[in-house]
């Protein structure tokens, strides 16, 4: 599978992953025993305005989330292991993974499907590095593309 991904059209790997990390969103937010979209405080402010919560969840978070997780995070702790000859990215996508989940702490199960996704953005990112893109803007991408989703149903349908 892995395979596959580093030779298909950079278009066809975002949307590929989008709709990986959308399905399983869905799947996951879907079992009646989660309260996963229990919405903190400062969501539900931000949804007042649909203009400003566009720009933040669509536009700014994923690129700083990007920015954190996966360059600063990811290919930081990369580096820094590989200074004492460890090339293995298994710690630094757990890593990564665990922060982007604590990063979303709103209730326990949102933390879990936020790490499970930090684990697929995180892998995005490796892949991407591998084709030779630009990782960061493609896991911006992927990820501006799964928060879209949740805007739609909100303001549009």
């Amino acid at each position: 599978m892995i395979a596959f991904l580093k030779r298909i059209h950079i278009a066809y790997f975002i949307a590929i992953n989008v709709a990986v990390i959308t399905g399983f969103n869905f799947i996951i937010s879907n079992l009646s025993f989660l309260e996963l979209f229990t919405r903190p405080e400062e969501i539900l402010e931000l949804q007042k305005n649909p203009i400003v919560f566009f720009i933040g969840v669509i536009i700014f978070a994923p690129i700083i989330e990007t920015m954190v997780f996966q360059l600063f995070v990811l290919h930081g702790s990369h580096y820094l292991l590989s200074l004492i000859k460890h090339k293995n990215w298994i710690i630094p996508i757990i890593l990564s993974s665990a922060s982007f989940g604590l990063s979303h702490s709103y209730n326990l199960s949102y933390m879990f499907l936020g790490a499970l996704i930090g684990l697929l953005f995180a892998i995005s990112y490796i892949i991407a590095l591998t084709r030779k893109e630009m990782a960061i803007v493609v896991v911006a991408i992927i990820h501006a593309f799964v928060n879209l989703f949740p805007f739609c149903k909100d303001f549009i349908f």
